[in-house]
């Protein structure tokens, strides 16, 4: 007999291929109907049409897939170009070994190539769950369509999977999913327009469900978390992972990027936005602006959870208030390699290695487009450790704003931008307090090695070589520390140390510097609440130690300054009395002190 099919619904879920008679033979490879995998031969693929026959076969999963009967459906390998989107649903695992899913190319054509759940969902919650896609390729051929979409799921796994090809959309976009799981997969060719830029940065974008930025779901205040994304390579796109959207109160929690390779980012590699119990680790980042980025709430991209309630029905525990974050937010950013070039074409975001920027809002931000008000507080991040990147920087290295309780500790960084240009190897700026920088190398930074300002703290700042500074070599600066001590500073373009402007340290000892070209020491209208001691200071071409403009050091004991162009220790009359004991200076062309 003649197979006949019924009309298929595009619009909404496709339905099942038909027959004229029961006693026809299925024109998908099942013989019963408790089977765990159905195949889609290419046969069936050609009788039929791609989307209708695999769509098929995920409808049948759907219908008969349990928690404990999964099923797979196995696509056999050849090119296949989709009429419409594929939507997969629980407990469904889809194995495209071999095969190249593409949609029509042009840019009239906005379809996604898999989707989560049905084409306008209603469901709440994780509501999917259990869905895996293994092997294959999705190419959207330059259309503008995210080709895979997952929202409102539990336990979404790729593997061994290639996103490609669109043009002002995401290859990949996900939101409120609890366990999302991406190993060996590859994303590239994600074209975005410089001009009426569409905000669609990510190759892969975890996003909030409002509707705003997820279309055909239902809107609501759910959380993201347990994301594990490994092993993937990312190319030629603005971004490789990030969000850019978060809910008021609602983090993301447990994000975990390891072991990727990411090259030819236009914009960053990773850039995040209130992400909580984080590890990006491993990862290998070459030719982007920026390498990491992670930002707490922002006054951009920031709603409140009562926006998706209105809008989806669906009530919220997060309160639309302000609450302060937690003091042990547990970001790592370990042993990554960076390398980083260029500018970037979307926004003036300066170009940086690695950044942690939270926001303390003074008033309420306004209501935008983009963004719901953000009610005043100091939206800080806090408990963060960097460690052991490897970092080739033409701007910042390592910058932390507003960011509390924190250590950044045996970083590599090589500074290849201009001298003098304001950039820096390690900087604390905006009341970045309580936290440390410990056994760092830095070389050739554009300004200062390390920099305070703007009412920051450090409890440490030891154990720190700096080679070649463009102007400092540790630069404190309306800011605060409590020691300074056992770094090694070797030829900084102005002084090897330098604490103005009303900043505060407790103890400078302990340090080694080298042909600074000027002070070896420098205080000015600033404060050392104890002493400057045993500090090694060899060749300064102005003044070893030099303390003036109503400057205070308690004491001046046991520091060796050797060969220097002015005076080995030099405290001018207008700033306070200083104990000298049991200094050793030689060969000072001006002198062993001028008080």
């Amino acid at each position: 007999q003649m197979l006949q099919k019924t009309k298929l619904n595009i619009l909404g879920k496709i339905t099942a291929v038909t027959i004229l008679s029961a006693a026809a033979v299925f024109l998908l490879n099942t013989t019963d109907a408790k089977a765990e995998t159905i195949n889609v031969s290419s046969e069936r693929i050609a009788n039929t049409e791609a989307s209708y026959a695999i769509q098929d076969a995920l409808n049948q999963a759907e219908e008969k897939a349990t928690d404990s009967n999964p099923y797979r459906v196995v696509v056999a390998p050849g090119t296949y170009e989709l009429s419409s989107a594929l939507r997969i649903y629980s407990n469904t695992d889809l194995v495209l070994d071999g095969v190249t899913l593409t949609q029509d190319a042009g840019s009239t054509y906005t379809r996604n190539i898999l989707k989560v759940g049905d084409q306008n969902d209603t469901h709440s919650g994780y509501y999917y769950k259990n869905i895996s896609i293994e092997g294959g390729t999705l190419d959207e051929q330059g259309n503008s369509a995210t080709a895979i979409k997952a929202v409102h799921t539990q336990n979404f796994s790729m593997k061994n999977v290639t996103v490609q090809n669109t043009h002002n959309a995401h290859l990949m976009e996900t939101a409120g999913v609890d366990g999302l799981t991406i190993e060996n997969c590859t994303f590239k060719n994600q074209l975005l327009d410089t001009k009426d830029v569409t905000y669609a940065y990510e190759c892969i974008q975890l996003d909030i469900p409002v509707a705003k930025h997820i279309e055909g779901y239902l809107s609501e205040a759910l959380q993201t978390k347990n994301v594990k994304i490994n092993n993937c390579t990312f190319d030629n796109a603005p971004r490789g992972v990030g969000s850019h959207t978060t809910f008021l109160n609602v983090p993301f929690d447990n994000i975990q990027i390891t072991n990727c390779k990411f090259s030819n980012m236009k914009s960053c590699a990773i850039q995040g936005m209130n992400w909580i119990n984080c590890t990006i680790s491993g990862n290998t980042i070459t030719n982007s602006p920026r390498g990491i980025a992670i930002y707490s709430v922002r006054d951009f991209g920031t709603f409140l959870p009562s926006t998706a309630t209105a809008e989806g029905g669906v009530a919220s525990s997060a309160p639309d208030t302000y609450v302060a974050p937690a003091k042990n937010q547990n970001i790592n950013i370990s042993k990554n390699t960076i390398s980083c070039s260029g500018t970037d074409p979307y926004a003036s975001y300066e170009p940086l290695a690695i950044l942690l920027e939270g926001m303390n809002l003074t008033s309420a931000s306004k209501k935008t487009s983009q963004s719901d008000s953000v009610p005043a507080g100091d939206y800080f991040i806090s408990g963060a450790k960097v460690t052991d990147n490897t970092i080739t920087t033409h701007g910042h290295g390592i910058r932390f704003v507003d960011t509390k309780n924190s250590s950044i500790t045996s970083n590599k960084i090589t500074c290849t931008g201009k001298k003098g240009s304001p950039f820096y190897g390690i900087q604390l700026r905006e009341g970045s307090t309580s936290n440390s920088i410990t056994k760092n190398s830095i070389i050739n930074a554009s300004t200062n090695g390390i920099y305070l300002n703007t009412k920051s703290s450090a409890s440490s700042i030891s154990g720190n070589t700096v080679k070649s500074a463009g102007k400092y070599g540790i630069d404190i600066e309306q800011a605060s520390t409590t020691t300074i001590s056992s770094n090694k500073i070797s030829s900084p373009a102005v002084n090897g140390i330098y604490i103005f402007s009303g900043s505060t340290v407790k103890t400078i000892k302990s340090n080694t510097i080298t042909s600074a070209k000027k002070y070896g020491i420098g205080l000015d209208d600033s404060t050392v609440v104890d002493l400057i001691q045993s500090n090694t200071i060899t060749k300064p071409a102005s003044n070893g130690i030099n303390v003036y403009n109503k400057s205070t050091a308690k004491k001046i004991v046991s520091n060796k300054i050797t060969s220097g162009e002015g005076f080995g220790i030099a405290i001018y009359s207008n700033s306070s009395k200083t104990k000298l004991k049991s200094n050793s200076i030689k060969s000072c062309k001006r002198g062993s002190t001028n008080m």
